[in-house]
């Protein structure tokens, strides 16, 4: 398997090129690491992350869904995946009641969804930093990017 360098730039033609993309991803991460997923509703986030866990050994990769509702997803794949979701949260105090505190010192992987809404929320520093934009129905221009620490 190739190593991916970044930042990356590109441009997907369809779900399956997004997904498969999202899988070499998930190949070069560790434990305890932190993606964060940026992109309008309907860019894609959760196919990049079905795509991510199908990476990681998950062996129903349908199961993964948006967890705008249950706001924390858990997959069984790699280390342990958490998708997260933060579209419904406009406070950073209602992530404490959440204890996404607990979740992100966790070893497993986490994929956190709007991203945008952790505010001044305390987060480790993320591995990558995903942004998703829709070109039209089927194209995703994709960039990587690994963030320098704070």
């Amino acid at each position: 398997m190739m190593t991916m360098s970044f930042p990356l730039r590109l441009v997907t033609e369809d779900v399956q090129q997004t997904q498969s993309l999202a899988a070499r991803l998930a190949r070069q991460t560790r434990p305890g690491d932190i993606l964060l997923l940026h992109g309008d509703l309907g860019a894609g986030k959760t196919s990049f992350v079905r795509g991510f866990c199908e990476g990681l050994g998950m062996p129903d990769p349908w199961e993964v869904d948006s967890p705008t509702y249950t706001v924390i997803n858990h997959y069984h794949a790699g280390p342990g995946v958490d998708h997260i979701d933060l579209y419904r949260f406009e406070d950073p105090f209602e992530l404490e009641e959440i204890a996404l505190d607990e979740v992100l010192r966790a070893s497993t992987i986490k994929l956190i969804e709007w991203p945008e809404r952790l505010g001044n929320y305390p987060c480790p520093d993320p591995r990558f930093l995903i942004k998703i934009k829709s070109i039209d129905d089927s194209r995703r221009q994709i960039e990587i990017l690994t963030p320098e620490p704070r």
